[in-house]
């Protein structure tokens, strides 16, 4: 009976020695460079953003089903990450061997990716990065250009004095289809909200990158009158998810996108503009709350509160507290949640007012201006913004802080606040008659 015993036991460690070989040689064999600092680069996945990556490998997820725990105390930790957006490609590196005085972090300036004709995509990238065990470091970089129709493309990585540093072929995992769009001819006219936009062609420029293209429209009001909107921005996209400036030209259209705003320093609306009043002005260490709500244009605004300089406290959006502590302030804020609640600080050297809005959407952009008692416009120090959600304010979902340099004279301030919505448009363009164009002067 022992021997049988034995020959079983022994059967069953051959079969899963069998299927461990069996798993083991179906694995990739992982890309690796060795950098200038001595350290090596593992390209361990390329993955769709948003999905995550694992390192438990298949063979180990079989052993962990089918083999008792104590004897798979030699199996590495299975370490999950997840960076990147749905429209991007996330490329994860194993860095090992990292010398002590070795840079952390994302050590790359720059990214590029070929496409199978000789387009270039050039990325700043974004990047997520974490530890790994013995010291090692797991980062992650964010493409949001790629050849996304080639199966295999090179990626190249560019140091902060353009000197490449890496390089790799990426399996592409994106097997999408991609829709088919049809060019429209010039002039081609669009009209959004009463106001017309006539895009007659682009001027081609050449730049250190290589060129850009600047459109040549014409903006005019339905209604006859003279419009009060300036083109402030455009970008080309293709239909496989691309967007920038310049986009590869096995792509035959190209959608152009403009988008037109008033000008911030021109006249508002009446009907997109409101103001609050700071009747009175905060000492050191003191806060007013305030909580006074307006409705500008369908968007809703709180004052939530005016600080002199620093540290102001909300614990549960109520209950206020300020102090100025014996130490340096910098600017800026934090929040933390325990056992008495979800608390909110600032600090500033200065004063400093707070607004909260609800998320204003996409095209919209929020003009503050704050003056004294005499109409003088103040002056503002590194203002910011931060967003809060899923918590006791969640209907307020922006947070703008607008620290404050105010003279002994001021005894009075008020907070303009106006909402300047930008309009939209999109036109299909043939890419070859945009790279027919001949260069012209910046």
């Amino acid at each position: 009976m022992k021997a049988l015993r034995r020959v079983a036991l022994v059967s069953t460690v051959f079969g899963l020695l069998l299927i461990l070989f069996f798993f083991l040689s179906r694995q990739r064999q992982a890309q690796e460079v060795v950098l200038g600092d001595g350290s090596t680069l593992r390209l361990v996945g390329a993955l769709p953003g948003g999905v995550s990556y694992t390192t438990e490998e298949p063979w180990h997820g079989f052993l962990r089903r089918h083999v008792a725990g104590k004897y798979l105390r030699w199996l590495p930790r299975a370490r999950t990450m997840n960076c990147g957006h749905a429209e991007a490609l996330s490329l994860y590196f194993f860095r090992l061997q990292i010398p002590k005085d070795g840079r952390r972090g994302r050590f790359w300036e720059r990214i590029e990716t070929i496409e199978a004709g000789g387009h270039v995509y050039s990325n700043s990238s974004g990047r997520c990065s974490g530890s790994l065990e013995d010291g090692n470091q797991w980062v992650s970089a964010i493409l949001s250009r790629y050849p996304r129709r080639d199966k295999r493309f090179p990626v190249i990585l560019y140091d902060n004095e353009q000197q490449e540093i890496a390089r790799f072929v990426v399996n592409n995992p994106n097997t999408t289809s991609f829709p088919e769009w049809q060019s429209d001819s010039f002039p081609i006219t669009q009209s959004v909200g009463g106001t017309r936009l006539v895009l007659s062609g682009f001027e081609r420029y050449r730049n250190d990158y290589g060129g850009f293209w600047r459109p040549q429209v014409e903006i005019m009001e339905e209604d006859g009158s003279e419009s009060p909107y300036r083109l402030r921005y455009f970008q080309f996209s293709d239909p496989t998810g691309n967007r920038g400036p310049t986009l590869s030209p096995k792509e035959p259209v190209w959608k152009s996108t403009v988008k037109l705003y008033r000008p911030k320093d021109g006249e508002m609306p009446d009907e997109v503009k409101g103001h609050f009043d700071l009747a009175e002005i905060p000492k050191v260490g003191q806060v007013f709350p305030r909580q006074e709500v307006m409705t500008i244009d369908g968007l809703e605004m709180r004052l939530l509160f005016f600080s002199g300089p620093g540290v102001t406290t909300i614990t549960n959006g109520t209950a206020f507290h300020a102090e100025f502590p014996d130490r340096d302030l910098a600017t800026g804020r934090s929040s933390s949640s325990g056992a008495g609640g979800f608390t909110e600080s600032w600090e500033s050297a200065h004063h400093f007012v707070v607004i909260e809005t609800a998320d204003p959407g996409d095209d919209v952009e929020l003009l503050f201006t704050i003056r004294d008692q005499d109409g003088k416009e103040v002056e503002r120090m590194n203002s910011f913004h931060g967003y809060e959600g899923g918590n006791l304010r969640a209907p307020y979902r922006r947070r703008y802080t607008f620290p404050i340099s105010l003279a002994e004279s001021v005894t009075a301030l008020r907070v303009d606040c106006a909402i300047n919505r930008g309009l939209s448009f999109e036109f299909l363009v043939n890419s070859g008659d945009l790279l027919a164009e001949s260069f012209q002067n910046p």
